[in-house]
């Protein structure tokens, strides 16, 4: 199945057949992950979901550098997001954080301009943010948040600014203004949470929603 859908997919993309072949190449990579499955279960391995979705994602994103294709990689960034999953909420019976998501954002992110993979990028920014959500439960919060509103507003601020520029080289087709605008208020809404236990009557906290307030107005 595995063999048969990848060259299936790469004789049928080049022959005006591109839905078909993309899709046999999906089923190939799904094939990929069942049958890692299967050898853990025949073999009676250890349960270790997240090195299984690791090798299964690779796997994935090889076949995407070498078919250059776009479902693929969108592919190998919805595994690495389920190992993220895994591995950061299982955190709390674990020792170690998933900070390897960030190779493979950075990795997955390079591959996505080879495979003009928009969708791809787009979803690579959303798992980022999802991935610091999940590190201020292992750091202090202000420490994650307020450098990510800081990085967001200047994002924000160039992509206004110098649209063109900007875009050609990360190629969001004008939606990094949007990205900048979610990762700005998740910033500010994990300064909320952390100002908010710490007393009702903080001040801080209504400068943090002041300032959301202010970016959501301004955006």
């Amino acid at each position: 199945v595995i063999l048969g859908g990848y060259v299936g997919g790469a004789v049928l993309k080049p022959r005006d057949h591109a839905a078909i072949g993309e899709a046999l190449w999906i089923v190939a990579a799904a094939a990929f992950g069942g049958s890692i499955a299967l050898i853990g279960q025949m073999y009676h391995l250890s349960g270790d979901e997240a090195s299984a979705l690791v090798t299964w994602g690779a796997g994935t994103a090889l076949a995407a550098v070498a078919l250059r294709s776009n479902p693929l990689t969108v592919a190998s960034v919805g595994i690495a997001d389920a190992w993220l999953f895994l591995k950061g909420f299982d955190y709390y019976s674990r020792s170690d954080f998933p900070h390897g998501f960030v190779v493979m954002a950075i990795v997955l992110f390079a591959v996505s301009f080879w495979t003009r993979s928009q969708a791809a990028r787009h979803l690579i920014i959303l798992s980022v943010l999802f991935y610091l959500v999940l590190l201020v439960t292992n750091h202090d919060t202000l420490q994650v948040a307020i450098p990510l509103v800081v990085a967001s507003a200047l994002l924000f601020a160039a992509s206004v600014f110098a649209p063109g520029p900007v875009d050609r080289v990360v190629q969001l087709g004008g939606r990094l203004p949007l990205h900048a605008l979610l990762g700005f208020l998740t910033g500010l809404a994990m300064i909320q949470f952390e100002l908010a236990d710490e007393s009702t009557y903080n001040s801080g906290f209504a400068l943090a929603s002041a300032i959301a307030l202010a970016g959501v107005v301004a955006a």
